[in-house]
């Protein structure tokens, strides 16, 4: 196996780290373009702001780990454990989270274009985004979760997310209303915990 620097800014383009460890380990603004990470382990791993463009990741186990303002366009993240991940200002587009397990994952303006999304597990998933556009949402589990979009969801392939009857909350509304909502919803949210 090669051996690769692994730290914070590293040039791991295209770097063979299939079934590897990395839990809890600092790879923030790393470059993993094209990287092979499958059935990897990153819990708790820091990868703010790192490139993962390309990168394999299916099957790897991401709970917990800090993906804030990280590049995973066209990432394959099928079967991919996301728990509790924060993926706010990612950018997913064109990525594939077929099989995911997003179970309290953050979202928040997150770029979700063209993001395969079906079959997820999404329960207590927080998205927010102004960026919907060609979403699957088929046979997604989202019980419980807040979805928060501008416009509509009609037409980008819903499907069977139930997105009605599963407890989710859905807003879809224009600024300022939005922001009003979402501190409503969070100030509710803390009086239950």
């Amino acid at each position: 196996m090669e051996k690769y620097e692994l730290k914070p800014n590293s040039d791991l383009r295209k770097a063979n780290l299939s079934g590897c460890d990395l839990s809890m380990i600092d790879l923030r603004d790393a470059d993993l373009s094209g990287a092979n990470l499958a059935y990897s382990v990153l819990v708790m791993a820091d990868l703010r702001g790192a490139n993962l463009t390309g990168a394999n990741l299916r099957g790897a186990n991401l709970e917990g780990c800090n993906l804030f303002n990280t590049s995973l366009c066209e990432a394959d993240l099928r079967d991919t454990c996301l728990q509790w991940a924060n993926l706010a200002y990612a950018n997913l587009c064109k990525s594939n989270l077929q099989g995911a397990n997003l179970e309290g994952a953050n979202l928040w303006n997150t770029s979700l274009q063209e993001v395969k999304f079906e079959g997820i597990n999404g329960s207590r998933v927080k998205i927010d985004t102004m960026t919907v556009n060609e979403l699957n949402w088929k046979r997604a589990n989202l019980e419980n979760s807040l979805l928060k979009v501008d416009g509509s969801l009609d037409g980008y392939g819903h499907g069977a997310a139930q997105l009605d009857q599963s407890g989710v909350t859905l807003i879809q509304s224009k600024p300022p209303l939005v922001p009003i909502i979402y501190w409503i919803r969070n100030l509710l949210s803390r009086r239950h915990d």
